[in-house]
Parts: C-alpha cells; sequence; structure tokens
C-alpha cells in the first residue's frame, strides 16, 4: 500500500535516506518563485500554531489577560517541578479561567490519561463548568461534567476527563463507615479545590492527626485525604494539586495549616511533626526546587496588554450618612421594640445559666433590622426550637396552651404579612413561608388553613433533628435550654408587635432603593440579603424588575435568572440574593452593590463587592450599606470606621481586608466594646491594632512566597491581525488547501478607560476579519483583545485555537479525548499552511539582512526548527522559543551560533523580515550557489542527528534529557541581490 500510494517515500525508508534541511526545495531541477511565497506562509502558519498552543491565541470567548497568561506558562515551564499550588488572587482577577489555561494544556500532553477532580461549593458546580468550557471547548459532557452524586464519582462514570463535583458532598465521606458507599481505586491525577477558604483549621495541628483535631473542617480534613491518597480506598496522591481562594486564611493558625496542606508529602516529607513551623514551613515553599508555588496578585497591580488599568475604583457609601437619596431616618418605637427584643433574648439565657454574647446578638438585630419579616421568622423558629418537645403529632394537636396558640397566631400573621406584598394574591396568606436554613422547611397556605397547624410540630421535630445531626451548626450556640410558657408568650408578642413597628425598616431601604432606580436609570442593582423572607419583599415590592436567586434554586433556575438579569433587552435591575451568590458567580452587568443586610463578616463584604468589581466591569462600582441609625450595626461601622481612618487606613478594600482577620473571639470583644452608653475606644484600638499587624506581616509573608510572574512574549491578536492581512494579500487562497477566503472590515464600539478615580468611555474601532471556507460559511472575527470583555456583544466567535473536543471510543472500549475538526477556520487555515510541500527553502541577501539584524555579519544560513518536546528539554535557555526557533550557523556547520535557539520575540522578527522580502522579489540564484546550499543543507542536517537526544530506556520520562530539533526551513545568506518575479 504504502509503495504503491507513496513511492519516493517507500525508496527513502527502503535506502534509508535521511532528510536534509531545504530538501523539497533544493531537489528539484528548477527554483520556483512560488517556492520561497509558500516557505513564508508555512513559517507563519507555524509560529501561529507555536502560539495557539502556548495559550494567547485560543478558540476562547475571552481572551487570556497578561497575569493569566503568565500564571498559565510558569505552570507549563515548570511542570515536571511544581506538584502543588495555592492561587490567591484577589476577588475578581478570574481564577477559574487562570486554572482553565493550567488544564488546556494538561488535557494536550494527557489526553489519553486525563482525570481531573475540580472541587468547589455545591452551588456553583454548573457555573464551573459554563466558565471551564469558555477555554476549553467540549462537545456536549464529553470533557467536562458535572458529578450528580459524589459516590458515584469513579464508579457509574469515568474518570477521565475534568469532573466538577461538590466540596459540602465530599466532606460527608470521611470516616471508614461512611466510606464504604465510595468506589475503591478511584486515583485523578489532578485535584482542584476552588473557595479553599473552607477548607480551614484553627487548631495546632503541631504533631496532632488531623483526622481527630478540633476545629478543623470538615473539608479540610477531606482535603487532607485525597492530597494524601487515603480519601478512597486503593488510591495515590494526585500530581497535581491547585488550591484557590481570594480569602484563604483568616487567622495565624489557618495560615500554617494551609502551608501544612501544600507541603505535605512534597516540600516536606511530613509537614504535621513537632519540629514544623511555619518557619520551616516557609523555608521549604521558598526553595528554589520546592515543588509548591504560591501566586498573590492584587487588582491595583493587574494591568491589560497595554499596561492600562483593568479595573474601576470601588467606592463605598453608607446612605443613612452619605451620599444621594438619604436612607430615612429609623422609627423610635421600632429602635424601642428591636432594644426590647435583646434585652429580652439576653434575660432569658442568662435565667437559664446559658449567655447570649455580643456576636449572637449582633446577629439577631441582622435579622431584625433586615426586615420586621426576617426578625419575626427568627423569633418564630426560636420559639418553636426552645419550647418544651412535643412527643408526637398528637400530644401537638391537643396542646390548647396559651404559648402554642400564640405560635399558631404568630406564623399566621407572618403569612398574611409576606402576603401584603404579593399584588395578585387570591387569599389572605402567602403561598409560603420558608425558613431556608432548615432544609427549606415551608409552610404553605393551606398548612396555616388548618385549624391547629400541625406542620408547627413537623417544624420542631426538622429542628431538634438538625441539633442532634450536626450541633455545632445551630443558630442558637447549641444550647439545650427549654423556655417557659411565659418566655414562648413574651417573645412571640414581641413578634408580632415587630410585624407592625418594624414596617418603617422596609419602608426606608425599599423608598431608597425606589430613589435609586430613577436616580440611576441606566444602571443594575446586585442586592445582598442574609434572609430569604427580606428576598420576598423585594421581589414583589419591585416585581416587573427584580429577580430573585437563592440557594433552593436548582443549577438550571440560577443559570436562567443569572441569564434574564443580562438580558439588557428586558428589564430586570435588580437581582436580589442570598448567600448563594456570594462566591464564584460574575455579575459585571450591574455597577451597584447593595447589602441589604450587613454581614458581620468581612471576608463576605469582600466577596460580594468582587460579584460586581471584576474582569469586564465596565462602570465605576458602589457598595452601598444600608445601615439603620441608632442600632448597633451603626455604633460598631461607625467606630470601626473612625478607628482604621485614625490609624491611616481610609482604602476601603484595605479596611475590609483588616477586618477579615478578626476571629470570632475578636469579634465578641469589639462588640461588648460597643455598648448603648458609649465606646471603650482603647479595647477597639488594641484589637484594630492587632489585626491591622497580623494583616501586614501575613502580607508580607505572601509577598516573599508569590512567584513574580511575567508573560512570555507571544502573539497577540494585533499580530495575528498583521500575519491575516500578509496572507490576504500573498493570495493565501491559492496555497490553501480548504480555500478559505478573507477580507476585512470595520466595527464601531464603546470602550471604558478605567482611570484613578473615575471610568470613561471613549469610541474606538476595530478590525474584524470574514473569512469564508470552500462550503461559502463565512465567520467574523474581532481582533481587539477587549473587545469579548467589554463590548457586551453576544454571540463572538472565538479566535484560533484549540478546536472543541469529545471522546472517541475505540474497538476496545478504550476512551480517548480527540479535537472535533471543522470548527475553526483560522485554525484550519494555518494548518493547511503549515502543511505545504516544497515549503522549506529561501534565500534573502546579505546586505537586506545585515541592515534589519547588524549582529547577523557572517553568518551564512539559518535553520527553522520546531521542538515538539521543548518541555522536556533540559538544556534550553528560560528565553528560548516555544516549539518554533532558529539556529545560526557560519561556515562552521559542526555547531551553531546560538545553541539554545532564538528567542520568541527574534523568531517574530526574522518571519516578519522575511515577509517584506516577498513583497520586495525573490532571489535568482546560479547553480553554483544551489548547489552550496544543498550541501550546506546536509551538513546542518548531520549537526540535528548529532544533537538529538531522546531520553533513556523509558520515553518521555521525567529524568531524562531530551533535544529533538525537527527541520522545518532551511534560509540562505547571499550576495544576490532581489529580483521582482510575478507570481
Amino acid at each position: 500500500m504504502l509503495k504503491e500510494k507513496f513511492p519516493d517515500l517507500f525508496l527513502r525508508l527502503k535506502e534509508n535516506l535521511a532528510y536534509y534541511a531545504g530538501e523539497s526545495v533544493l531537489g528539484e531541477n528548477e527554483l520556483n518563485p512560488k517556492h520561497h511565497i509558500q516557505t513564508v506562509l508555512r513559517l507563519g502558519a507555524l509560529e501561529l500554531l507555536a502560539n495557539i498552543y502556548s495559550g494567547r491565541i485560543t478558540a476562547s470567548d475571552k481572551d487570556p489577560f497578561p497575569h493569566q497568561l503568565a500564571l498559565q506558562q510558569y505552570l507549563k515551564n515548570h511542570e515536571s517541578r511544581i506538584k502543588r499550588i495555592l492561587i490567591a488572587d484577589e476577588v475578581g482577577l478570574g481564577k477559574t479561567i487562570e486554572v482553565a489555561l493550567i488544564l488546556r494544556d494538561k488535557l494536550i500532553t494527557q489526553k489519553d490519561d486525563f482525570r481531573c477532580l475540580y472541587l468547589t461549593s455545591g452551588g456553583l458546580t454548573e457555573d464551573v463548568k459554563e466558565k471551564l468550557r469558555s477555554v476549553i471547548k467540549d462537545s456536549g459532557d464529553s470533557i467536562i461534567s458535572v458529578v450528580d452524586s459524589f459516590r458515584e464519582y469513579g464508579d457509574g462514570i469515568s474518570q477521565k476527563g475534568i469532573w466538577i463535583a461538590s466540596m459540602h458532598a465530599a466532606r460527608r465521606y470521611l470516616d471508614s463507615s461512611d466510606k464504604r458507599d465510595l468506589p475503591k481505586g478511584v486515583k485523578p491525577n489532578i485535584i482542584i479545590i476552588d473557595e479553599c477558604h473552607h477548607c480551614a483549621s484553627n487548631a495546632d495541628l503541631n504533631g496532632d492527626s488531623v483526622e481527630s483535631a478540633i476545629d478543623t473542617t470538615q473539608a479540610y480534613k477531606a482535603a487532607y485525604q485525597m492530597l494524601i491518597g487515603k480519601f478512597w480506598k486503593e488510591s495515590e496522591p494526585p500530581e497535581l494539586v491547585i488550591l484557590m481562594s481570594a480569602t484563604p486564611f483568616r487567622s495565624a493558625n489557618q495560615f500554617t495549616n494551609l502551608l501544612r496542606l501544600l507541603t505535605h508529602q512534597t516540600a516536606l516529607k511530613n509537614a504535621y511533626t513537632k519540629d514544623v513551623g511555619k518557619k520551616q514551613l516557609l523555608a521549604a515553599i521558598s526553595a528554589d526546587d520546592s515543588p509548591v508555588t504560591v501566586i498573590w496578585r492584587q487588582q491595583d497591580e493587574i494591568r491589560n496588554w497595554s499596561d492600562k488599568r483593568l479595573f474601576p475604583k470601588l467606592t463605598i457609601v453608607r446612605p443613612h450618612r452619605e451620599g444621594e437619596p438619604t436612607l430615612e431616618k429609623t422609627d423610635e418605637e421600632y429602635l424601642s421594640t428591636l432594644e426590647k427584643i435583646k434585652r429580652t433574648v439576653q434575660r432569658i439565657y442568662r435565667d437559664h445559666n446559658d449567655s447570649f454574647g455580643g456576636f449572637a446578638t449582633a446577629h439577631l438585630e441582622t435579622r431584625l433590622t433586615s426586615s420586621s419579616l426576617a426578625g419575626a421568622c427568627w423569633l418564630f423558629r426560636w420559639c418553636v426550637r426552645h419550647h418544651p418537645k412535643w412527643q408526637n403529632d398528637r400530644m401537638y394537636k391537643a396542646d390548647t396552651s396559651d404559648d402554642t396558640k400564640q405560635l399558631r397566631k404568630l406564623i399566621r400573621e407572618i403569612s398574611k404579612r409576606l402576603a401584603e406584598f404579593d399584588e395578585d394574591r387570591e387569599i389572605e396568606y402567602a403561598k409560603e413561608v420558608i425558613f431556608p436554613s432548615d432544609g427549606n422547611f415551608c409552610f404553605t397556605s393551606r398548612n396555616l388553613g388548618e385549624g391547629n397547624i400541625p406542620a408547627i410540630y413537623e417544624f420542631q421535630k426538622k429542628l431538634l433533628e438538625k441539633v442532634k445531626q450536626n450541633k455545632d451548626q445551630d443558630d442558637d450556640e447549641d444550647t439545650d435550654l427549654e423556655a417557659t410558657i411565659e418566655e414562648i408568650l413574651e417573645l412571640s408578642e414581641l413578634a408580632l408587635n415587630l410585624l407592625t413597628s418594624g414596617r418603617s425598616v422596609e419602608n426606608a431601604k425599599l423608598n431608597w432603593l425606589k430613589a435609586m432606580l430613577e436616580a440611576h436609570p441606566d444602571s443594575r442593582f446586585l442586592v445582598f440579603t442574609e434572609v430569604l423572607q427580606t428576598t420576598a419583599i423585594v421581589t414583589a415590592t419591585f416585581h416587573n424588575q427584580s429577580l430573585s436567586l437563592t440557594g433552593g434554586m436548582s443549577a438550571d433556575e440560577r443559570k436562567e435568572v443569572v441569564k434574564k438579569f443580562y438580558d439588557r433587552t428586558k428589564n430586570y435591575r435588580i437581582l436580589v440574593a442570598t448567600s448563594a451568590a456570594d462566591e464564584g458567580l460574575d455579575f459585571q452587568v450591574a455597577n451597584k452593590v447593595v447589602h441589604w443586610d450587613i454581614s458581620p463578616d468581612p471576608a463576605v463584604l469582600m466577596q460580594r463587592n468582587g460579584r460586581v468589581a471584576r474582569l469586564g466591569q465596565i462602570s465605576e462600582v458602589t457598595a452601598y450599606y444600608l445601615i439603620l441609625e441608632g442600632t448597633l450595626a451603626e455604633k460598631r461601622d461607625t467606630a470601626l470606621l473612625e478607628r482604621l481612618t485614625k490609624a491611616g487606613v481610609t482604602e476601603p478594600r484595605m479596611q475590609l481586608k483588616i477586618l477579615g482577620q478578626l476571629d470570632n473571639k475578636q469579634q465578641e470583644k469589639i462588640t461588648s466594646a460597643i455598648k448603648d452608653d458609649g465606646v471603650d475606644m482603647g479595647s477597639v484600638d488594641q484589637i484594630l491594632k492587632a489585626a491591622k499587624q497580623y494583616s501586614d506581616v501575613m502580607e508580607t509573608e505572601l509577598r516573599k512566597l508569590n512567584e513574580k510572574l511575567k508573560p512570555v512574549e507571544v502573539l497577540d491578536r494585533e499580530k495575528l491581525l498583521k500575519r491575516l492581512k500578509i496572507l490576504h494579500d500573498l493570495k493565501v487562497t491559492e496555497y490553501d488547501y480548504y480555500r478559505h477566503k478573507l477580507a476585512f472590515e470595520a466595527k464601531e464600539w464603546q470602550r471604558p478607560v478605567f482611570g484613578e478615580e473615575k471610568t470613561e468611555m471613549e469610541s474606538a474601532v476595530s478590525e474584524v476579519l470574514a473569512i469564508q471556507n470552500k462550503n461559502n460559511k463565512k465567520d467574523r472575527f474581532n481582533f481587539d483583545p477587549e473587545f469579548a470583555l467589554f463590548s457586551q456583544e453576544k454571540n463572538l466567535k472565538g479566535l484560533a485555537g484549540l478546536l472543541p473536543w469529545y471522546i472517541k471510543e475505540s474497538e476496545g472500549g478504550t476512551k480517548e479525548h480527540r479535537p472535533l475538526l471543522g470548527n475553526d477556520p483560522i485554525g484550519s487555515l494555518t494548518q493547511s499552511l503549515a502543511r505545504q510541500r516544497q515549503a522549506d527553502f529561501i534565500a534573502v541577501p546579505t546586505q537586506n539582512l545585515c541592515e534589519r539584524f547588524p549582529n547577523f555579519k557572517g553568518c551564512s544560513y539559518l535553520l527553522f526548527a520546531t521542538h515538539p518536546l521543548r518541555e522536556l528539554e533540559r538544556n534550553k535557555s528560560s528565553d528560548s522559543a516555544k516549539y518554533l526557533t532558529y539556529y545560526i550557523f557560519t561556515t562552521d556547520f559542526s555547531q551553531p551560533v546560538n545553541p539554545d535557539g532564538a528567542s520568541a520575540i527574534e523568531v517574530h522578527e526574522m518571519i516578519t523580515f522575511l515577509e517584506e522580502q516577498i513583497f520586495q522579489g525573490v532571489v535568482s540564484l546560479s547553480s553554483e550557489v544551489i548547489a552550496q546550499a544543498k550541501s550546506a543543507g546536509r551538513d546542518i542536517s548531520k549537526w540535528v542527528q548529532d544533537s538529538l537526544s531522546i531520553g533513556g530506556g523509558d520515553f518521555l520520562d521525567d529524568e531524562s534529557s531530551y533535544f529533538v530539533p525537527i527541520p522545518v526551513a532551511l534560509v540562505a545568506i547571499v550576495d544576490e541581490s532581489l529580483e521582482v518575479k510575478e507570481f
């Protein structure tokens, strides 16, 4: 078959004839000017392919930015060394995209054995899938899939590809008894843990067992077991682990224990022994040959490809004391009711020899100031939870005591109050009153129509089961307090009063939001609340303009909500979200963040602001803290702001960062120092001073560990556009197997310019390529690197890059990842040109070359070569080009002048020069010069063969030495001048 189809190749193999550089052109009887053109086209195409696989030019919805590409290139250059990495980039820098670029590289090199487990928060699995797919295109769920049931991972589903699972589900399988439900032999070679701040330990793990450690999250223990290969039976440690979080730790112990997780069994044999502390951990990571690396970059440091700011300024406004419109003053009757509720709850706990401290009080006030409904629901839940236990349903139904009657009345009044916000209601009760933290327990209008409301008994049963299963997560600090009839009556009566007096809370905040909508008609608002009942109030009030996103939604429902909010053709200007939107989701379509309730956790405030103040935002971002005057929250906020300002900390992000370092005990002390009759400034200053010092120390430590990354030179869209224009001018259709036709257009749009104080919009014009294939299908590509990010235009085509992938199953049942052809016209054009025959020789005049490159004086030939195993080559310089380079030879062909090869910049400059020469003309060579070139090609090829090194006994092992240059074109530097030839 080979003999008949390729007789020349058959003869060459039979006679063992090696290819020499330039042979396919020089072997012809007569040189054709088109050979020079084909050689230039081929070299340009090979450079594009080299850049496609380096990451800058990708078939992505978004181009990687310099900081993202720098991380991807760093990991690629050091992939044999780095085993553990912490990506601690600030909120909004696109960590998921960075990981997608890394995984795309791994997919190329490990396509037949690519097993990645990506762990994230349960509600973010679908969002992560979409972000990964924006970089790694796949067909259906062939490469990237979501794990529906964690215990099926590795059993009912294949381990190959990228599987996204919930860390919340994984942490349930820590004990050996639970692991019985897990399959054996699960061995992901890559594990990614997103939002790794949930993997936290405040314990002193110096010499202690991780599995039995107290004050350590289940997520930390699950991560530890996975990293040492003990989570599944017959498992093994993964080859690469990536931890990701913008706020990876909150205390000194958390920081140290995160370093232990990174270094254990990698940089250190055992990072949990008594003789290993923070000093030893830092030293292990800082070592030059450390398998652990830390990446930590801030928004202010990040620039685009034009070295301009990428992020808008974030401003924080407190409407109760600044800005327009202002938040109405709090009603005195409500403040009185609020204080009475707090004092009553505290007294009840004292009477039962228990405590209800400052942090718990602040948590209660958050509910009370969110809305009257939220406060009433909290009090109803507390009363049901601490009511003497009903032993069974019959006992409950027979209960006619005053306190039980009052509870029945209270839940009905809550439902009636909620129903007032529903203009479409048909009955006096709301359709449902939901308690999301209790498994979304629901009181329906039907329940409330039943005389004794049996659902109250079911609710208590649910609450007590929850306490029994997981005491440390109960809202009431694990107390077993059993309230008296009088206490239940007192609190439920206060809850009824709250429903009346608390209307001013809803009205003040709702009126403010109405005024904001009128004052900012072009803005969209992301409203965060801690309470589901408040979500219902806001969405009911603005029902034609608002959407809600809550934890009880399915992945498809959440996706549909986000899609509607982004659709500028619709009038949805408000998205009301609970903690379900705290992490992972992107809402750059909004530019106003409203903290309806102020979370007591500053790290949560940072995460929420970061949903809007992130890559892709085109407007100034303002965060509004809706704090009611006269409340504990206002006193606390005012005191902290004053003390931080006095200490010289005025930047909002830095203020939140310092406050985020406070642990629960410090938060409790600050709350206790802020009393009704004043503030103990000395105590507050002392705590903040310690927090600032710790924040400064942690920042210093991170800066020491942080790798200084800078992207290696690769082609950008501007250079790609220039190359494609050259192809057009060289009539590329004649040389392209697929017969693509190229044309160029212009696109006008508005580009944001981020200044120190404000963002302005400027008119921009981007060039667009219209490319048509032989079937007359036409695609358009925009060449501005920021167009896809900021233009908000839909259905953009990605540029040249990796094709979509699918799974091909062979006859033996083996599954392999393969590219899906035909979906990338620029990539197809490039591949067609790179495969041309008779495209491996060109001659250039010495004078022209030396005018452009004076250092080339005395040189005779250049050899362009590809390096398919460049990552494994140990004798390359850090500046040498990826995949395509060239070597310079004088008349001594035994060794090139530049044994490491040319850099990427030098390669691009040389190919650009050759392209320019083609437009001026081609060199007409004498038979003598052609004979000399043939001889030189053979001698240079001998150097290639003598230099070739492909490792030891095991091909492609990490320990061996490689040097594998593959000749692709010979450039002769001759004394002849250019002649203009018709072609």
